[in-house]
Formats: C-alpha cells, sequence, structure tokens
C-alpha cells in the first residue's frame, strides 16, 4: 500500500542518546519501523565531532563507528564536503574497501525557530536512485517534550519512493503521522525530475499554521510551481530546540537492485533562513 510505504521520520528516528549541549551533538537513532528492531544509542567519540560551515552557519556532521538510525545506517562526514563554489554535497557511497555503504546527515549548532526555510538543491542523475534512497529536510529537537502532540517537533520534507517502486517521489509531513488516517499532516506528490536544473523548497512555520512549497528551475531558467500545502492543525509544535537537518541515506539500510546502484548525491546550492516577523505593536498617542 503506498500509504505505508511512505512512512516517515517520526517513526524511524528513535533519540535516546544525550541532548545537544552547547553545540555538540549525541549519535542518535532510529527504529526500523516495520521490524521493529531498534538502533542502539551511542554517544560519538570527540574524535569523531566535526562542522562545516555552509549558507552562514556552522554545521555538525553526523559520524559513526556502526550501523545507526535512520536505517540503520553507517554515516560519515566523508560523506559530507562543500566544493569550491561554496556548495554543500551530500553522498551515499560505498566505504572504502568495503561493501557497506554510508550515509550522511547535517545540522546547525543553532534552533532557528518559527520563520521562513528556503533550500535550493539539486540531483544528481535522479533516474539512477534506488528506490530506498531518502533525502530529508526536516526539523527536530532532541528533547522529547511531552507536552506537545508532535513531541520532537519533527516538520518533514522528504524525497523518497521508501521502497516501492510506483510510489510517488516526494511528500510534506507534519509528526505524527497516522498511517490508516493521514488527514492534512500529510501531502504527497512527484517531482518531474526530467526538467529539473534546480529545486526550491520553502517552509514557512509560524505558530498558527505551516506551509510548504516546492517549485522547479527548468532548463530555460524558468519557475514552475509543483506542490504548495498548508497545515493548520494541533500537530504544529512550538519551536522549542529544533534544528534543521539534512540527510541522505537508505531506508531500512538496504537497497532494492544492488547491481545497479552505484550511489547517489544530492547538492545544496544555498540555504537561507528568515525569522519571523513579530506582530507589531499597536502605537497609542496620549495627548
Amino acid at each position: 500500500m503506498r500509504l505505508i510505504a511512505s512512512i516517515s521520520l517520526a517513526f524511524l528516528y528513535s533519540w535516546s542518546a544525550a541532548a545537544i549541549e552547547s553545540g555538540d551533538a549525541a549519535i542518535q537513532n532510529r527504529n526500523d519501523h516495520k521490524n521493529r528492531t531498534p538502533a542502539v544509542a551511542k554517544a560519538p567519540h570527540p574524535a569523531l565531532q566535526s562542522t562545516l560551515g555552509f549558507s552562514g552557519y556552522h554545521w555538525i556532521i553526523k559520524d559513526s563507528l556502526e550501523p545507526v538510525g535512520p536505517g540503520p545506517n553507517l554515516f560519515s562526514r566523508r560523506q559530507v564536503w562543500i566544493d569550491p563554489q561554496k556548495r554543500l554535497h551530500l553522498k551515499i557511497s560505498r566505504s572504502p574497501g568495503t561493501e557497506a555503504w554510508q550515509s550522511s546527515e547535517i545540522w546547525p549548532t543553532v534552533a532557528l525557530g518559527y520563520g521562513t526555510y528556503t533550500l535550493n538543491f539539486a540531483v544528481d542523475h535522479p533516474e539512477l536512485w534506488d528506490d530506498h534512497v531518502v533525502f530529508g529536510a526536516f526539523t527536530w529537537d532532541y528533547k522529547s517534550d511531552p507536552s506537545q502532540l508532535n513531541e520532537n517537533r519533527e516538520i518533514d520534507f522528504e524525497i523518497s519512493r521508501w521502497g516501492e517502486t510506483n510510489s510517488q517521489d516526494a511528500q510534506y509531513v507534519v509528526q505524527p503521522l497516522n498511517e490508516q488516517k493521514p488527514g492534512s499532516n500529510l501531502h504527497r506528490f512527484d517531482i518531474p525530475w526530467g526538467h529539473a536544473l534546480e529545486v526550491i523548497y520553502t517552509m514557512t512555520w509560524t505558530h498558527t499554521k505551516i506551509s510548504f512549497k516546492t517549485t522547479l528551475i527548468t532548463q530555460d531558467h524558468q519557475e514552475h510551481l509543483i506542490a504548495q500545502h498548508e497545515y493548520h492543525g494541533p500537530l504544529n509544535p512550538s519551536p522549542g530546540d529544533a534544528r534543521f537537518h539534512l540527510n541522505l541515506w537508505l531506508f531500512q539500510g538496504k537497497i532494492s537492485k544492488p547491481a545497479q546502484f552505484a550511489g547517489a548525491t544530492i547538492r545544496v546550492n544555498r540555504f537561507s533562513f528568515h525569522p519571523l516577523e513579530s506582530e507589531p505593536k499597536m502605537q497609542i498617542n496620549l495627548k
């Protein structure tokens, strides 16, 4: 069923390591939703901690010595780099000298909160992606808050077919996702990759609603609206300490067609954030 194939991060991330303190992050984990097999959370060795600068922010790079969530996957700083044009690259490739695949994930050292998040990115040869490849751009708060219906403040934009060849390949989700009755917190769509020069994802997050939009820049440099959606329900969380993550990984830690898959790369041309302007205060003139 296509809805089951669109399992998103709320069912996969199971964070049990220490919360971020002073810009340091613990290695975090997710559960395999279908197999219910938990990944083991372990704090990272200090030598594994590394950061990079991109689009005016410092980003922590996820690194693991063994498979961890999501997936589970191996994550490596070798799969993340900045090119001479100051563009960010996230990659899935084989670990040197082994048959193991390594994935990539980063998040900023600061929480950004309410405002407009804009991501300009391109996919290298999307037609060669395996159906288990997942690209995610999402908010996540390491400090689970039971007072929130969306305890980890998770708001997702994801590109994946979740292992199903005939599934649509993109979605917006405000967690938690009820598989049987997704309602307005799930919106799935297709991206016409054959015409794409660049994809622009925009999310505007306010205390009353979450607005999503995806546009496509074509080879003739025209901009076309692909999808848009608004969510006004009770799952819209307060900002808390939610960070904006970017990752590229393998759903269930595997690939559908090993003989045909040679890896995957996302190129992020730029990221921007504009904080929500406070409501204008009423001015009273006393005479």
